[in-house]
């Protein structure tokens, strides 16, 4: 499967990840049906439930270069996640 988000809109996003969500969640449930297994469900909720509600680490909050915090870069477009460099041997 294939996906392209450029040039749509944050709503048809999430309208599209939700539906993905929703092919999964009944493709797994008849996964389980076929092998007898649970889904899992309920546990896979619990661990987003505690991802949601964990607090921020320090890093996380630390002012970025422009010295605002990563919630204000967050409401400016994205989080950006800085990678490591290359050497030049590398490149």
């Amino acid at each position: 499967m294939r996906l392209n988000f450029s040039g749509v809109g944050e709503e048809a996003i999430r309208e599209g990840v939700r539906r993905i969500g929703a092919v999964v969640d009944e493709q797994v449930a008849l996964y389980g049906t076929l092998t007898g297994r649970s889904s899992g469900t309920d546990r896979r909720s619990q661990a987003a439930r505690e991802h949601e509600d964990r607090r921020p680490s320090a890093r996380e909050e630390a002012p970025g270069p422009g010295g605002e915090t990563s919630s204000a870069r967050d409401d400016a477009g994205g989080r950006v996640v800085e990678l490591p460099r290359r050497s030049a041997r590398e490149a």
